[in-house]
């Protein structure tokens, strides 16, 4: 460990100084970062109180980094360095054992494996945002009688036990499922889509990415429509008759990027269903939501390949309506984030009217007035454990 840390001392005393020389020549970019997804850092003016904190010192840093011109080959070759290093540290130590290949980005099985982020851990303000959300989501139930309550929540690699033994810790994430689902009333359904084993995640996720690929998307959209049938009974799920992959192209998720491609990238594919047509409102203005037929004929700009999912799909928003002419007297409104992205047509497919809201991007939203303008017969919270567990933005207090 000592040796390690003498090392990364030295190389990054080198590479400051290297990219202190390009500083000098460069200017403060705002161009966005393809490969991390974010705009560049900029210095901010130091002040006595900013000096003492730190964060004009962390901000110089960052700043200074993002003006290197060869940002994306410093990162590669520190990730390699950190791999090497850290690689060494645990071979021969188990089948899962983790390896930092980012920022907060691991993998297992020398770097040729599945990414994820650090496991799970306990965390004060995940059991007080368990306990807050599920008291909301009985309170809302308990007052609103006659709308159908779901909860449905895809799980991530992270949350798995499966790496403790080799590691030498314990996962929490079984346990705040088991907190989750036991906290609800029995009234409100709760699905999720458990994996039996890390082979059976591997068929439904990116590699590179936490969100489901299309058999997962299609797996989760059904176990939702089964919780619907316990209520309606005779909804049939949407088929599809093709799969369409892009395959000159590699697609690196979310983990991908932070880890400067230490992995070979994902396959990007979709399933072609069967739908009615619909339209589709987004914040107020009618117009096409997701950009599926600008990715399949090439007409969509470089840097949104980077960012496929969410764009391919149809980024989060404040407010998504979708409306299919289908007489059946429901409408849905579905509280979410960006696992809902690949199936929100599919359940919209079912309802006469679909309300699809973001807590996180909608401050001004009020529940009670919802529910009474649009006719809400059915509520689906829809949303990874970071989203129902500790976003204080999915309670509600106007209800």
């Amino acid at each position: 460990m000592k040796k390690r840390n003498i090392f990364i001392s030295l190389l990054f005393t080198l590479i400051l100084c290297f990219v202190f020389v390009y500083v000098i020549f460069l200017k403060t970019p705002n161009e966005k970062l393809s490969m991390e997804g974010r705009v560049a850092n900029k210095f901010i003016a130091p002040t006595i109180y900013n000096i003492k904190d730190g964060s004009f010192q962390s901000s110089f840093e960052n700043a200074m980094t993002d003006q290197f011109m060869k940002r994306e080959v410093f990162l590669k070759i520190y990730y390699r360095y950190d791999y090497f290093l850290n690689r060494i540290s645990v071979i021969d130590k188990g089948e899962y054992s983790l390896v930092k290949i980012g920022d907060n980005v691991y993998t297992f099985d020398a770097a040729k494996d599945y990414l994820l982020e650090f496991p799970l851990f306990k965390r004060n303000d995940m059991e007080e945002g368990i306990v807050n959300i599920t008291n909301n989501i009985n309170d809302i139930s308990n007052k609103y009688p006659d709308i159908n309550m779901y909860v449905y929540k895809p799980l991530r690699l992270n949350e798995a036990d499966i790496f403790d033994e080799d590691n030498d810790f314990s996962a929490y994430g079984p346990v705040y499922e088991d907190l989750f689902k036991s906290s609800l009333n029995e009234d409100v359904q709760y699905g999720t889509n458990g994996f039996v084993s890390l082979e059976d995640y591997k068929a439904k996720y990116y590699m590179t990415d936490p969100h489901w690929n299309n058999v997962g998307a299609d797996e989760g959209y059904r176990q939702i429509v089964d919780m619907f049938n316990v209520n309606y009974g005779n909804i049939e799920y949407a088929t599809y008759d093709s799969e369409y992959c892009f395959d000159e192209f590699e697609y690196y998720g979310q983990y991908g990027r932070g880890s400067a491609y230490q992995t070979k990238g994902d396959t990007f594919c979709d399933y072609n269903y069967q739908l009615e047509d619909y339209t589709t409102i987004v914040n107020g203005e009618q117009k096409q939501y997701d950009a599926k037929d600008q990715f399949k004929n090439n007409t969509i700009d470089s840097y949104s390949w980077n960012f496929m999912y969410s764009i391919y799909h149809g980024n989060d928003e404040a407010e998504i309506i979708f409306e299919f002419d289908q007489n059946t007297n429901r409408n849905l409104l579905v509280f979410t984030d960006s696992y809902a992205g690949p199936i929100k047509n599919l359940l919209a497919s079912h309802f006469d009217k679909t309300y699809y809201i973001d807590p996180r991007i909608n401050p001004d939203f009020v529940l009670s007035d919802y529910l009474e303008q649009n006719e809400i017969t059915d509520i689906l919270y829809l949303g990874f454990f970071g989203s129902l567990y500790s976003t204080p933005e999915y309670v509600f207090s106007d209800y």
